[in-house]
């Protein structure tokens, strides 16, 4: 393998693994979101979706402020 696919495949792994890690974290966070601010009468139809569009919601605004305090956007194709 070229010395440049070698750098391209690393790059890859290692944004996979940013992007693994910043959906994990964001996990966590909702679920500490959730269990903090939503009490026994709160009522959440159904809970694991709101989970998962929280989770979204925080991953992709940390996303965002990743890619604006780098002041570049990343696309891979």
């Amino acid at each position: 393998m070229s010395k440049h696919a070698e750098d391209v495949t690393a790059f890859v792994e290692k944004e996979a693994a940013f992007q693994e890690k910043m959906k994990a974290e964001a996990s966590r966070t909702a679920s500490a979101l959730i269990e903090s601010y939503l009490g026994p009468d709160h009522k959440v139809i159904n809970m694991p979706n709101f989970h998962s569009a929280l989770s979204q919601a925080l991953k992709d605004a940390r996303e965002q402020g990743h890619v604006d305090s780098r002041g570049e956007a990343l696309t891979l194709l």
